[in-house]
């Protein structure tokens, strides 16, 4: 005999479990089966070994006051030179040299060739010949003129003094007497103190510049070295 449950009884276990699943029923989400953790905040920490920079304002110090320098010795020593009489002339030629030496010469000056190292003096005559100076008198200024470079003939006499003398260090310079040299200073101090007011025992060199003017030799005081500062002069005188 076939048993079958009552139509109640299966009723009522469909009821039962239609009402479980509804109350019961796990939830199969995504974000539930998979929990999705968000990532965690990590505090920035500066390594030991570092150290923070601090910017601040950078201005630069101001310069200092330039201090006056202490005075040196030039000054003395250019008065030194000045009142011992070794106060230079520097000049340069707009004339022929043989016209200026002839003109010097004839007031007492002499052209000789100088060797140096040695000391020794070789007279030249007009024929441009060498003979050995002995001995200078005490009458010619200490103060030569080096005119090597500006005297035409140099080469010839220098070539002429190394064969006679032997090799040498030769130079052409002109003596002066010294009575000449005082002469030459004195009128060059009274136009610089003239033209420019500068004290006498304040200059250590005169520029000038030999020009032959009426078959005549015109000396052009053009500049005077006071200290560090030169002073423009500009007059011409005949000598």
């Amino acid at each position: 005999m076939k048993r079958t449950l009552p139509y109640s009884g299966c009723l009522f276990m469909f009821l039962s479990v239609f009402f479980l699943s509804q109350y019961f029923t796990p939830d199969y989400s995504m974000d539930k089966l998979y929990k999705i953790v968000p990532p965690e905040k990590k505090e920035h920490k500066e390594p030991e070994n570092t150290v923070k920079v601090k910017v601040t304002s950078v201005a630069w110090p101001e310069k200092p006051e330039k201090q006056p320098s202490p005075p040196t010795k030039a000054g003395k020593k250019v008065k030194e030179k000045v009142f011992k009489g070794s106060v230079q002339i520097v000049g340069k030629f707009a004339c022929d040299v043989k016209f200026y030496t002839s003109q010097m010469q004839k007031k007492g000056a002499k052209l000789v060739v100088y060797e140096r190292g040695k000391g020794n003096l070789y007279g030249i005559s007009d024929q441009d010949e060498l003979t050995k100076i002995d001995r200078i008198d005490k009458t010619y200024s200490q103060t030569s003129r080096r005119i090597t470079d500006d005297y035409p003939d140099a080469v010839k006499i220098i070539n002429s003094a190394e064969k006679i003398y032997g090799p040498g260090r030769y130079e052409i310079i002109l003596l002066i007497p010294a009575v000449l040299e005082k002469e030459l200073k004195q009128h060059l101090v009274q136009i610089a103190t003239q033209k420019s007011k500068v004290k006498t025992d304040q200059i250590s060199t005169f520029f000038v510049s030999y020009r032959k003017q009426n078959s005549q030799l015109a000396i052009e005081l053009q500049k005077v070295l006071v200290g560090e500062h030169k002073f423009d002069i500009g007059q011409t005188f005949i000598f």
